[in-house]
């Protein structure tokens, strides 16, 4: 069985904010908005796929990193 996990506060702070951010896009979908209008790229589906996928694949390899070291 694997040990668990100690994160610092501050990688906890990161993991967290970076979480919050996520849900943040995620929330601002405006399905009703143009999506033509480039003031309004922020808040369609693709963005906020495209941010979420990014802000995962992020926490993955911070999370992993944190695991090699301990």
């Amino acid at each position: 069985m694997k040990q668990p996990i100690s994160l610092t506060e501050t990688q906890y702070e990161t993991i967290l904010e970076s979480l919050e951010s996520t849900l943040k896009v995620l929330q601002n979908v405006d399905y009703d908005c143009d999506s033509m209008l480039s003031k309004n790229v922020e808040k369609t589906a693709p963005y906020a796929v495209g941010f979420s996928r990014s802000a995962v694949n992020e926490l993955i390899s911070t999370l992993k990193a944190i695991q090699s070291l301990s």
